[in-house]
């Protein structure tokens, strides 16, 4: 299996698909613009310099704190009881899931009354400024194409995760 180089506009950046890869010794994640490496008692995020990420991380360290979670038997097996606890892996991969959801809702909302208010002036006018509005309109489908690819992509890969026993194990 070969990896080859995709092509970019110049200026444009390139980003890496959405994926959640789990392994033996620790899960790899790429996910609503957190990208880290969760292992059973400890997580590495990169990036974190950033402000955007450490916001999320903040928010889910909060999370791990609140959360019940599983200790450590003599034998370095987790012991819990399920209904009380999760391991520290899905409580850090809930965190960054739940990251993500909230990411796509706040982009929604941003984007909703713009288009709405578009939609509603050009249908309104048949004027010059009419013209103006769906022109101003056409500017936000690439970031909406972009968004819903974003998001289409974001669902089938946990459609493959939560069909694969193998990874859900």
């Amino acid at each position: 299996l070969g990896v080859t180089a995709r092509e970019v506009a110049p200026g444009a950046r390139e980003v890496a698909p959405p994926c959640v890869l789990p392994r033996d010794r620790a899960t790899l994640v790429h996910f609503g613009g957190l990208k880290g490496v969760i292992g059973t008692h400890k997580a590495l995020f990169f990036d974190a310099e950033l402000l955007p990420v450490r916001r999320s991380l903040r928010r889910i360290a909060a999370g791990i704190r609140s959360s019940p979670r599983a200790e450590e038997d003599e034998y370095g097996e987790d012991q819990y009881e399920p209904d009380e606890a999760l391991p520290f892996e899905l409580v850090v991969l809930e965190g960054v899931l739940g990251e993500a959801a909230s990411s796509y809702q706040r982009r929604c909302r941003l984007y909703e009354p713009v288009v709405k208010a578009s939609i509603k002036k050009t249908t309104i006018s048949s004027d010059e400024g009419g013209i103006e509005d769906l022109h101003r309109l056409s500017a936000f489908d690439g970031a909406l194409a972009r968004f819903e690819n974003e998001t289409k992509t974001a669902m089938l890969v946990l459609g493959d995760l939560l069909a694969s026993d193998e990874d859900m194990l």
